[in-house]
């Protein structure tokens, strides 16, 4: 049966590597979806009209797991929610899900996706009408992020609700175009704690009234979402248009988040400037303006800051055209008006995390400047590099020699010490791949720049192969088992090797080490074994594996990956995310959470370039300006 559709909430087409851009800022409530992260396996979600749902491993923009529908037969077949009793008529809430469809070895149809497929976030009422509460056109191996605002009617039968997630509506839908396996995560909907009431217009004109002379009509037939819009007409002064009192809900110094929808489709103008303003005593300031197209609904969108010396005995909102001294017809133009907003902004994080009053201060983060000189990689004119050289070592693990790359500073003296950064390559590497990212480069421009201190670089191998074992498959277990043996080395080989061999300052205040990818994760790893060890530690794009996942039981555990207390205060943590990294995911992000929750502070940051050198070769760089400092 072809169902009744509206969309109502706004439109994206959202590459992965944008992400995690810009974000709208709710004020916090509670969240009406249970288990939208997916952490929580299959809890709390059912198949729509058929649908398979399945754990995604890999396929997922947060946490563990993510949610893979696929076996669908028909276009409304998705993961299906009940809502019921959860949700209130005349509400508005924030909707938003990550979506994501892209060649799927379980769908033999997937090489035939459309480069681009739109997504429904979708309401079933219970007298059998659905409503499309959110939309996103995605591209195909990208993740589309879903990300609006809908009001439930006031007529809205609530005796059963449910929310899913689905492909439009066609009469006969194809397997390529219409009923590809797809992938959700993050999904939510929250109501928004708004200081405008009634910003839909569901309950009327209730808390409605009009300024400059306006006529206020509801509008049944135009409408951006629910069963009304607002029409200001007869108007004649620009500033005429519905107004609400808010007087007593705004704080002098807090920085609100405005929206709302606007769309007109009289006069001779493509277009108009639309305005929300706000009267405080009165003064009047705009809050937000947009450029909205005829016949289309506009959004305007903005963050205001109440003044400091406002004076919030009165204060009122409205929503006018463009200000003009002497308006003409084109100026004075009906228009509508939908889901009005105005909600403190920065409030929502999307996550329960509370500020814990016990972080300590780590040292060396000198500032929060990641940014890096354009010809930091480079070598250059008057500046003196380092040498680089092959060693050999006995490994008492490996029970055989084994290689390491190490980098002198430059005009490396004997008779002086200097502290040593231990540099760990990513899965498939060696000794050598460290070289691709002009480490010796980097830190020697630097010790030039005086942005850095003198050091030693080792770079050894991390698959520490025992001398019986044949080399490991690519990404297996036994591999990285190998990998995790790096700890063992480093502690009774290598380190004592270089100590013994090379001008090195003794201590932990001394040693650094930091790692890609693979190595990140062991980074992370030994900087926690061998706290009493190692001052600093960094990782650049960290793998999967120091917590525990599918795959892997964990090198440690939420509990266990932290620093204990008396060595907070002299231990530096930096962690850095690839901005769309997808070989890692969210990783990163995971093991700082982690660090977070268990108190300990630390640096975290995201850099663009993925999973490749740009986000390795950045951290690097800042990670050289804070250690040994």
């Amino acid at each position: 049966m072809k169902k009744i559709v509206k969309v109502a909430a706004l439109t994206f087409c959202v590459m992965f590597l944008c992400v995690f851009g810009f974000q709208t800022a709710y004020a916090s409530s509670t969240e009406v979806i249970k288990n939208g992260d997916i952490e929580n396996a299959l809890t709390d979600w059912t198949g729509q009209y058929g649908a398979e749902l399945s754990l995604a491993y890999y396929t997922k923009t947060s946490g563990k797991l993510g949610l893979k529908v696929s076996g669908r037969t028909s276009t409304g077949a998705g993961p299906c929610q009940d809502l019921t009793g959860r949700v209130q008529a005349g509400k508005t809430y924030h909707v938003a899900a990550k979506v994501q469809y892209k060649q799927d070895d379980s769908d033999s149809n997937s090489a035939k996706y459309p480069a681009e497929k739109t997504f429904l976030m979708t309401l079933r009422y219970g007298d059998g009408t659905y409503e499309n509460i959110g939309t996103v056109t995605a591209k195909k191996g990208e993740w589309g992020a879903i990300d609006g605002t809908y009001t439930i009617p006031a007529n809205a039968d609530l005796s059963n609700v449910k929310v899913f997630i689905e492909t439009p509506w066609v009469q006969q839908p194809s397997p390529a175009n219409d009923l590809m396996t797809f992938y959700v995560d993050d999904i939510s909907m929250k109501e928004v704690v708004s200081m405008i009431e009634n910003g839909g217009f569901e309950n009327g004109y209730d808390k409605w009234s009009t300024i400059g002379g306006a006529t206020l009509n509801l509008g049944y037939v135009t409408k951006y979402s629910g069963n009304h819009s607002m029409q200001a007409k007869d108007r004649t002064v620009t500033g005429a248009g519905p107004l609400q009192d808010i007087t007593g809900k705004v704080v002098k110094g807090q920085t609100y988040k405005v929206s709302a929808r606007v769309y007109f489709t009289e006069g001779s103008r493509a277009q108009q400037t639309f305005n929300i303003c706000v009267v405080n005593g009165s003064t009047i300031r705009s809050m937000a303006s947009a450029v909205v197209a005829k016949g289309n609904w506009g959004l305007i969108e903005g963050t205001y800051t109440i003044p400091a010396d406002a004076d919030l005995s009165s204060t009122k909102v409205f929503i006018e055209t463009a200000f003009q001294s002497n308006p003409v017809a084109d100026d004075l133009i009906s228009f509508y008006v939908d889901e009005v907003s105005m909600s403190a902004a920065g409030s929502d994080t999307g996550k329960d995390e509370p500020a814990d009053p016990n972080y300590s201060k780590p040292k060396s983060f000198i500032d929060s400047n990641y940014n890096t000189p354009a010809d930091f990689d480079q070598k250059k004119a008057g500046v003196t590099y380092g040498e680089v050289k092959t060693i050999t070592y006995y490994s008492y693990v490996a029970e055989m020699d084994r290689k390491a790359t190490v980098i002198l500073p430059p005009k490396y003296n004997p008779s002086k010490k200097y502290p040593v950064l231990y540099l760990l390559h990513g899965i498939g590497g060696s000794e050598i791949e460290w070289l691709d990212g002009k480490p010796n480069e980097i830190v020697s421009n630097m010790v030039a720049a005086g942005t850095a201190k003198e050091m030693i670089m080792v770079l050894p191998n991390q698959c520490v192969r025992h001398k019986s074992e044949a080399n490991p498959a690519h990404l297996s277990l036994e591999q990285f088992a190998m990998y995790n043996r790096m700890l063992d080395d480093l502690k009774t080989s290598l380190i004592p090797y270089i100590e013994n061999n090379y001008s090195v300052k003794p201590g932990r205040d001394n040693r650094a080490i930091a790692g890609l990818s693979m190595g990140g994760r062991n980074a992370i790893y030994i900087g926690v074994k061998m706290v009493k060890d190692f001052a600093y530690t960094g990782a650049f794009c960290p793998a999967v594996g120091v917590l525990p996942y599918w795959r892997e039981e964990g090198l440690l555990t939420t509990q266990t990956l932290t620093i204990p207390q008396e060595y907070r205060k002299n231990t530096l943590y930096m962690i850095v995310e690839g901005d769309g990294d997808t070989i890692v995911g969210d990783s990163p992000k995971q093991y700082s959470t982690t660090l977070k929750n268990n108190g300990f502070d630390h640096i975290y940051y995201n850099w663009p370039g993925g999973h490749w050198w740009g986000p390795w070769k950045n951290g690097l760089y800042n990670y050289a300006r804070r250690i040994f400092q």
